[in-house]
């Protein structure tokens, strides 16, 4: 009795734990440490890298094309970024980042990120190896409905992609196909043979990625003048006939798709609440039937919950990065994550995948997704999309991994970011989130506009004019008058007002109870240029309906709830398993007995 009671304990805890050992493999932050070690650091990353800021003035980049022969003056570009809205932009080596063109042809959402509706536009970008053309891929409105188009584009600029002219849209095999919300065409990468290879989503119906009339839910290979490859396994030659563009099939949404120094292409494929990752053959139907165990078959790896694979490059085995040679890198969306899987073109996944980045903390309502990724010659460069909470979205710099451990004194960070690492959002709400303590500051302009004009403040700069012990009094008279002057416009003021209570808080009020963050000049000036954005009507900004979770997208992007579940589901087992046998027994005795009479 007692061997039973101890068995029966045993079961209990197995299976209590089982759950639990089941999500450990993707779910852990072993070996990661905070972002620079800064106290309040957004991103978690493993030991050995640290997470920059390469580039800002992106609103929805998605995608980044990296130049392989970029010139060596400061106005030459580095690298084209595609952004969901259709903008089309260029990081230069002097770090700054302009506007080269636009696509205006693309599908505009009825409602903005974070709303599921959002989730379209313009997707990839992708140079050809020379450098000489670039490729966007989007959807665009055909008709009633929404189709996927490629476009072409050369650049015309006085300096190499400083500008660009559209030059082709290829859309004839995908006219006859429907683009599903964020089903639709992905990114895309040109390969030594000057093929363009391309994922496209099911258009949210399963049963079209198994068509060979349809583009939907494919891995696509065509010629960089559009044509057909020979080589494809269903060549017609005819470029209005989608079967000949098809390489493999049986997709559901492959965005990620990355090619090994073998030659072999990976896709790394989202599924309703499992994902996985797949090496491509010419010809191959995949198993999808809109089920969650369809998406297991033929893999070389199943992840067991989604991640939502955004992106994926393959490092070379020679490259500086010692720690990710041979792996593939994937940009994770659902958990806005990189993550690195050791890979071999002859014997699949050879390890343990193991995270790069995590966000520090878990958010139900998305903030922010990783979207593209671009290896460099000494880092990965990452796109990600920024939401407000409640709405809106909100400055997403381009983002670089870099090798070696930095410190937060030598970072150089945006003030989005400098708002998370001081904890302004403890006091204040910012960007519709935060604390109630101090002053809305997303309603900085029309409450300091009030306030310049009436008398307590009037009065207050009169006191402070005769407060001596007040340090450095002559210089912070002059910017008080400022303040007071007529003739300086409210956008002038505010912008004095907010450098000088970023760098003095008491300076109109000595018993002011904001801390003195001791920030540097260059912090002041990102902080400032921010916190006027953020009071500006700009579209980033703009407060939009909530995130709407359904339940399917709670078990999707939460692994908490399946955890949980899983968890009680375990519990109950163990406590009730024992009944739940005898009752079948039993049943099974009933059935035989009942059978054995009539015979």
């Amino acid at each position: 009795m007692k061997n039973l009671h101890s068995k029966n304990t045993f079961l209990l805890i197995f299976l209590f734990l089982i759950p639990s050992l089941l999500y450990s493999q993707f779910y852990t932050n072993k070996q990661m440490r905070k972002n620079a070690d800064e106290k309040n650091a957004e991103w978690l990353v493993r030991e050995g890298f640290t997470l920059v800021e390469d580039a800002g003035d992106f609103t929805t980049p998605v995608s980044i094309a990296l130049l392989r022969s970029p010139g060596q003056s400061a106005n030459d570009v580095l690298y084209i970024v595609s952004e969901l809205r259709g903008s089309i932009k260029a990081r230069l080596r002097n770090g700054n980042v302009i506007q080269i063109g636009e696509d205006e042809e693309i599908s505009k959402p009825r409602k903005e990120l974070p709303d599921f509706q959002g989730e379209m536009g313009q997707t990839g970008a992708c140079l050809t190896p020379d450098d000489r053309t670039l490729f966007t891929t989007s959807v665009y409105q055909n008709g009633w409905g929404r189709s996927n188009k490629i476009t072409r584009w050369k650049s015309v600029g006085n300096l190499p992609w400083t500008k660009i002219e559209k030059v082709e849209v290829f859309d004839s095999p995908f006219r006859g196909d429907t683009a599903g919300l964020a089903h639709q065409i992905g990114h895309c990468f040109v390969d030594s043979n000057y093929h363009i290879w391309v994922g496209t989503g099911d258009g949210q119906s399963w049963t079209s990625s198994h068509k060979k009339d349809s583009t939907n839910g494919k891995l696509l290979r065509l010629k960089s003048d559009f044509s057909q490859v020979e080589s494809n396994p269903f060549y017609t030659g005819k470029k209005t006939e989608a079967g000949g563009y098809i390489y493999s099939m049986g997709l559901r949404n492959p965005f990620a798709i990355a090619k090994s120094e073998g030659g072999e292409v990976y896709v790394a494929d989202n599924g309703p609440e499992i994902d996985r990752l797949v090496k491509a053959s010419k010809g191959m139907d995949f198993p999808w039937d809109n089920t969650n165990p369809s998406m297991t078959y033929n893999n070389l790896m199943t992840f067991p919950k989604s991640v939502g694979p955004a992106d994926m490059i393959y490092v070379p085995k020679n490259h500086k990065l010692a720690s990710l040679r041979g792996h593939l890198v994937i940009a994770a969306s659902h958990i806005t994550s990189l993550l690195a899987v050791p890979i071999d073109d002859k014997k699949g996944v050879t390890g343990e995948p193991w995270w790069i980045v995590l966000p520090t903390k878990y958010e139900e309502e998305r903030r922010q997704d990783f979207t593209g990724l671009a290896l460099g010659e000494d880092g990965i460069l990452i796109s990600h999309i920024r939401m407000r909470k409640d709405g809106g979205l909100l400055p997403a710099p381009v983002l670089k991994l870099v090798p070696g451990q930095i410190s937060s004194e030598n970072m150089k960070y945006s003030g989005e970011q400098l708002v998370e690492i001081k904890g302004c959002r403890s006091c204040h709400i910012i960007g519709g989130a935060g604390g109630n303590v101090a002053p809305n500051l997303d309603a900085i302009r029309p409450r300091t506009t009030e306030m310049f004009k009436s008398q307590d403040f009037l009065k207050q700069v009169e006191e402070m004019a005769s407060y001596k012990e007040e340090p450095d009094h002559e210089r912070w008279n002059q910017i008080r008058s400022k303040l007071t002057d007529p003739s300086q416009n409210s956008k002038e003021k505010l912008e004095l007002y907010i450098s000088s209570k970023l760098e003095n808080p008491k300076f109109l009020n000595p018993i002011s109870g904001m801390p003195n963050l001791n920030l540097s000049k260059t912090e002041i000036e990102s902080l400032k240029e921010f916190l006027v954005e953020l009071s500006e009507d700009s579209v980033r900004f703009q407060g939009l309906e909530k995130w709407e979770y359904s339940v399917v997208k709670q078990f999707e992007q939460n692994p908490r709830i399946s955890l949980v579940l899983s968890l009680l589901f375990g519990i109950g087992f163990g406590i009730y398993g024992k009944r739940l046998f005898y009752l079948l027994k039993g049943l099974v005795i009933r059935l035989q007995l009942k059978f054995m009479k009539k015979s």
